[in-house]
């Protein structure tokens, strides 16, 4: 009976009935790995994301979506454009074998090279590769800025920028 009244007061966040539960309980609780266990039950991630979130709730202002201005939406068309002639000419400019002062070059094979060291795949998957990680480096500055903008104008587009 005093088990059912002492299982009954314990009232709190699912954490504390979960250690409540261990207290009460007669199994032996191992405490190896305690920290990591607990640590899952947490979800420090998540927690500091949550937190960051609820921080930014009050310093936003519920705007109707027409109140969205204009001008901005405009300059992310403008800086999204920019972003994009950027890497074209990137692009462009790393195939051109006369070009100067240039990140990634397209690796041209002289005429001295053998035609086993010419046809190595890996010089030509490096310069895709480091291509690409440019181009997602460059995405992830693009959408990190839109979430920013959108995030500022109402909890509904705040929620669909996290």
């Amino acid at each position: 009976m005093t088990q059912a009244t002492k299982h009954n007061s314990v009232r709190g966040s699912k954490l504390v009935r979960f250690l409540s539960e261990y207290e009460m309980s007669n199994v032996e609780v191992s405490h190896k790995n305690f920290a990591e266990r607990l640590g899952l039950l947490v979800d420090l991630s998540d927690s500091v994301t949550l937190s960051e979130s609820l921080r930014a709730i009050p310093k936003m202002v519920d705007k109707a979506p027409e109140d969205v201005s204009e001008a901005q939406c405009d300059d992310l068309v403008q800086e999204f454009l920019k972003q994009r002639s950027v890497v074209l000419k990137s692009i462009l400019k790393s195939f051109d074998s006369n070009a100067v002062f240039i990140q990634f070059k397209l690796p041209i094979p002289k005429a001295d090279t053998s035609i086993e060291e010419a046809i190595n795949f890996d010089q030509y998957q490096r310069f895709y590769l480091l291509h690409q990680s440019e181009l997602d480096f460059k995405t992830e500055k693009l959408r990190s800025l839109v979430r920013k903008v959108i995030s500022e104008h109402s909890l509904n587009l705040a929620q669909l920028a996290e």
